[in-house]
This record gives structure tokens, C-alpha cells and sequence, in this order.
């Protein structure tokens, strides 16, 4: 008795063996390995890439957390004109205020209810506050008010540590693996 074998739409007599396997049959041992080594690769890039996307998009939110700090003191500098002891030389006396006031620390005058500060103290109290804010809201956050007596121009710099790799970028000199923000204005 003859009988005949359907294999994927292919007859095969029942006597005859096929003297070759088709491709037709399946995937060998083999090829189902070369399939998950390419998968695997491919996998592995597309979480470097994702890897690589999320650092951007931290740095980039990093980098706009810096600019809303330097532009709020650039505001609160502006807000705190004080007396000028000396109008003549057309600068304000409270951008000479401002210098080195991020390293002091909180003069009080803004915790009683009548919040009675001089220029003097609210310069301490905008810089305290300031670097306290940079410190909450940035890696190793910092950063430093400069101004310039001669010109009136006032640089005021944030820094922050964008590869969270350590560095201390809270108090200047700033170090060189730190990424900063300036700005240059005139109050």
C-alpha cells in the first residue's frame, strides 16, 4: 500500500525520501540563535538610546532650572535699588550691595511680621535665599553674584553638577566639570 505525505503543500510519495531538507522545513538551531544575537543587539541599542534621551532631557531641564534662578536674582537685584549715596556716577549703590552675598548667611529680618529690612540686609537675605533655592533644585546647585564697580554690570553665575558625577559646584571657584549659566546685566 502506497501512501502519500503532505508536507507545507509539497506531496511527497510515502516510498521516496527527500534527499535534501527544504528551507521550507523550519529554522535550525542556529538560525534561531543568529535571530537572537541581532535581537539582542538591536535591544541593547534601543536602550542606549533611551538611556542617552533621559540624560538629554535631564540636562535640558537642568539647564532651564539654572536660567529661572539667574534671571530671579537678576529681578530681585533690580527689585532692591536702595539709596543712591551717589547719583552722579550713574550706578546704584545696591549693585555694590550684592557682592558676595550668596556666601551669608540669613540676616532674620524677613521673619518678623513688619519684615523691616535695609537694602543691606535684603541683599543677605536675597543671596541666602537664592543659593538655598539653587542648593533644593539643582545637582551640587550653587552660585555667585559679581559686580562690576567701574562699569555697573553685574554677572551673576549658576552652577551645577549635570553628570551627577560629585564635583562640588555650590561654591565658587567653580570647578571646570561644572555647568554654569551667566548672565550679564545692568540693573
Amino acid at each position: 500500500m502506497r501512501h502519500t505525505v503532505v508536507h507545507r503543500n509539497r506531496i511527497t510519495p510515502g516510498n521516496y525520501e527527500k534527499l535534501s531538507p527544504s528551507r521550507t522545513d523550519g529554522f535550525s538551531l542556529l538560525e534561531s540563535l543568529i535571530a537572537l544575537v541581532v535581537f539582542s543587539i538591536g535591544f541593547l541599542a534601543l536602550t542606549l538610546l533611551m538611556h542617552t534621551s533621559l540624560q538629554n532631557t535631564n540636562s535640558a531641564f537642568y539647564r532651564s532650572v539654572a536660567t529661572e534662578q539667574a534671571y530671579d536674582m537678576a529681578d530681585r537685584i533690580r527689585a532692591n535699588r536702595g539709596a543712591d549715596l551717589a547719583p552722579e556716577d550713574g550706578i546704584g549703590d545696591n549693585v555694590i550691595s550684592y557682592l558676595n552675598v550668596e556666601a551669608s548667611a540669613d540676616p532674620g529680618c524677613m521673619k518678623s511680621m513688619m519684615r523691616d529690612c535695609t537694602p543691606l540686609q535684603l541683599a543677605q537675605y536675597d543671596g541666602w535665599h537664592w543659593n538655598q533655592t539653587n542648593a533644593l533644585v539643582l545637582p551640587s546647585g550653587g552660585g555667585s553674584i559679581v559686580p562690576n564697580a567701574a562699569t555697573g554690570v553685574v554677572r551673576v553665575t549658576v552652577s551645577w553638577d549635570d553628570d551627577r558625577s560629585g564635583k562640588d559646584c555650590s561654591t565658587p571657584p567653580f570647578h571646570t566639570d561644572c555647568m554654569s549659566f551667566a548672565v550679564d546685566f545692568i540693573p
